[in-house]
């Protein structure tokens, strides 16, 4: 605390040793931890520069060199708020578009009947091709088996037939789940998006 009053002192007295006519008085540390005080500002400073008025207040701080753990901080804090602001105005525009879509909860219902009802209209195609295409592998297993039982080499068209049919087995697995997923993402936002529609027609507040 002491040495923070000297600094100030000094600046203090410094600043009343200048001329009235003169301009704003420069304040830093040097390379070697010391306060300095100057009419000119510094070529270079680490730890940067305060603009002294004529009475000795700062009116302006220019930050020094940033350490790699300052640099990544901020970065960090950076892109935090850009995230927050981002989130802030994907809420603003999904409570927009809940009162500018729908004039009542029934309608939200009845959008997600239709999105339920065309999902699940493809996830039928999706199991009968899965039936179909199984049913083909079952038929290339035995034509397999038959050609082993005989002791006989399997043609390499019917193993590339195999092996093609399971990889297109696995792929349409994989659709169906995806397309099984896509049925609780339509429910859920729904329920949210009547939670949310009856919270602003009941006065709540509009993200800002």
């Amino acid at each position: 605390m002491a040495l923070k009053a000297d600094s100030i002192c000094w600046g203090l007295l410094l600043c009343l040793a200048l001329p009235v006519s003169a301009g704003p008085l420069y304040r830093w540390v040097d390379e070697n931890g010391k306060v300095q005080y100057s009419d000119k500002p510094p070529v270079q400073s680490k730890s940067g520069t305060a603009t002294l008025s004529k009475q000795g207040t700062v009116v302006k701080k220019t930050e020094g060199e940033l350490t790699p753990e300052q640099k990544q901080q901020r970065e960090a804090d950076t892109a935090k708020a850009k995230a927050e602001a981002e989130a802030r105005e994907a809420a603003r525009l999904r409570d927009k578009a809940l009162l500018s879509t729908f004039n009542s909860v029934a309608e939200i219902d009845r959008k997600r009947d239709r999105n339920l009802q065309q999902v699940q209209g493809e996830l039928t195609s999706l199991k009968v091709r899965f039936k179909s295409t199984e049913g083909r592998l079952n038929a290339y297993y035995t034509q397999m088996a038959q050609y082993e039982k005989a002791k006989r080499p399997v043609p390499a068209s019917l193993k590339t037939d195999i092996a093609d049919t399971e990889a297109e087995l696995v792929k349409i697995k994989q659709q169906m789940d995806e397309k099984q997923k896509s049925v609780e993402v339509i429910r859920q936002a729904a329920e949210a998006d009547k939670k949310r529609y009856l919270e602003l027609k009941s006065g709540a507040p509009m993200a800002p």
